[in-house]
């Protein structure tokens, strides 16, 4: 701001709270309300024209059919539920994340909102989804904005960005990238961003607005605040001299349009875009809600269940495998890593981390995450519905069928394999998940031949003397012998008890030694 002194004394109460709002301090991290893009003359030369652009912020509410705001609003209309550019453009991004299928065209009903999301529906929506996982895929922080701090998510976003910036595009690089700022403690990497802690902050109306539920209050409580705004509270410039990565460390993490800018321009190959990378995120985001102690969770109607958990990764993994059959996911290299590298991850974390009891139920599949998905899931099944490849019998290996060229993970499947016989396990899962591994054998083998079958026409090209001694063929892997069959044998999974299902359990002969 200009920092002009202005005599109010003869505006009315509205004018001069305009007054105060428009010309309040700003906090470092905040954007100007506005810039000017141009000036110059206009058609009629005795005028002179000047363009602006204005970030406005608009606080929208969403609420329960039962609740005060049974219909979608925004603060840009009043108290009129009336739908604007800023609801139809919010639906946009919720329906983003909540909608698999990209390549059908969502019917709008008369308000501009999609039929998925209208009415009612985007509250019970957003509840089944939960806000906090919501707000990560958008890219902001849960909870009020006078409370926020950069969390863990938006930290590792950061540091996918400032990766990307440098040229980095592999993910063990991404997240080894700037070790010295960011594998250390939030607490120190806070003090080392902002310095000391000091929680006073500027606030505009539209904060006050969002921890207000009281609308009529909100004016009064933005008249007070403006009169009496403080400096800024951060004990350390936003901008720091000869440290251009912290500098825009810190822009990442406190303005949330020099982030969206930075996010938009990135390629899509870079890991801050990486659709399936976000995926994978989201679905380590569940698993912790879903180890979180119950008195933590901020809403009664976000209930946190084995049956909550299992469907937000169903739905995670479906999205992986519709991104698949897109063309420029489908026929790309890098892509299809990806895609594989998060269901790698998603596999391996469910079977290591999470055969165990969570919450209280009647039934295992009440309790316990692995055996709902993985050990349990399709015991309901006729033998002709798990043989046709039903996808409650065969969580999560469809889309591994589809990726059996992603040879350099079959290492990794080979030890959930593993991990699995002790588990616990179907017969129909286990035949179906080694004849992936079978594949992902064949294919290696294929390779590796055809490589040496190149080095050998290298050395006759050479006319060397000295015959080239490769290594054999790794086709004997194809027909090497393979495990005992599921079901040779019949044990329990260690996790069992006497009431569950343990006459479906099989383990191979002597995995646990």
């Amino acid at each position: 701001m200009t920092g002009l002194l202005y005599d109010v004394d003869g505006l009315d109460d509205e004018m001069q709270e305009l007054i105060r709002e428009l010309f309040r301090p700003l906090a470092p991290e905040e954007t100007p309300p506005m810039v000017v893009e141009w000036c110059g003359v206009s058609n009629d030369p005795d005028v002179y024209a000047f363009q602006l652009r204005e970030v406005v912020p608009r606080t929208i509410r969403i609420g329960s059919p039962s609740s005060r705001i049974p219909r979608p609003s925004c603060n840009c209309t009043g108290s009129a539920a009336q739908p604007c550019r800023h609801l139809i453009w919010l639906m946009d991004q919720i329906a983003r994340q909540m909608v698999h299928d990209h390549n059908q065209p969502l019917v709008l009903d008369a308000h501009g909102f999609p039929r998925v999301l209208a009415g009612s529906r985007a509250h019970r929506r957003i509840a089944d989804f939960h806000i906090d996982v919501l707000a990560r895929t958008l890219h902001c922080s849960p909870g009020s904005p006078i409370r926020r701090r950069p969390d863990v998510h938006r930290v590792r976003e950061a540091r996918e960005i400032l990766a990307g910036l440098a040229g980095v595009r592999d993910d063990v690089g991404v997240d080894a990238f700037a070790p010295d700022l960011f594998d250390v403690a939030p607490e120190k990497l806070r003090q080392m961003l902002w310095g000391p802690r000091n929680e006073k902050r500027n606030r505009t109306s539209s904060q006050i607005e969002m921890e207000n539920d009281d609308s009529s209050s909100s004016s009064s409580s933005s008249s007070s605040s403006s009169s009496s705004n403080s400096s800024s509270s951060r004990s350390q410039p936003l901008l720091r001299l000869v440290d251009l990565q912290r500098t825009v460390l810190r822009l990442l993490l406190s303005n949330d349009e020099f982030f969206g800018l930075f996010l938009k321009l990135l390629s899509p190959s870079d890991k801050a875009r990486d659709p399936f990378r976000k995926i994978q995120q989201r679905v380590e985001h569940v698993l912790e809600i879903l180890s979180t102690p119950a008195p933590a969770l901020a809403l009664a109607s976000e209930q946190v269940t084995v049956a909550w958990a299992a469907r937000q990764v169903r739905n995670a993994v479906e999205q992986i495998r519709i991104l698949l059959e897109q063309p420029q996911h489908r026929h790309h290299r890098l892509h299809r890593a990806s895609a594989c590298r998060a269901l790698v991850w998603i596999f391996n974390t469910l079977v290591l981390h999470h055969n165990r009891d969570v919450h209280a139920g009647l039934t295992q599949d009440d309790r316990n995450l692995y055996q709902r998905l993985i050990g349990n899931a399709g015991d309901d099944l006729s033998v002709s519905e798990a043989a046709s490849g039903t996808e409650a019998a065969f969580f999560l290996l469809d889309e591994l069928q589809l990726l059996c060229d992603q040879v350099q993970f079959r290492t990794q499947l080979e030890r959930i394999r593993r991990r699995i016989q002790i588990n616990g396990y179907r017969q129909p899962y286990m035949r179906r998940f080694e004849a992936i591994l079978l594949q992902m054998r064949a294919i290696r083998a294929e390779d590796d031949s055809e490589e040496e079958q190149m080095d050998d026409d290298d050395d006759d090209d050479d006319d060397d003397d000295n015959s080239h001694n490769s290594s054999p063929p790794l086709l004997q892997t194809l027909h090497a012998p393979s495990s005992p069959a599921a079901g040779s044998k019949r044990h329990r999974s260690a996790v069992l008890t006497s009431s569950d299902r343990g006459e479906k359990r099989v383990r191979e002969a002597g995995c646990c030694r």
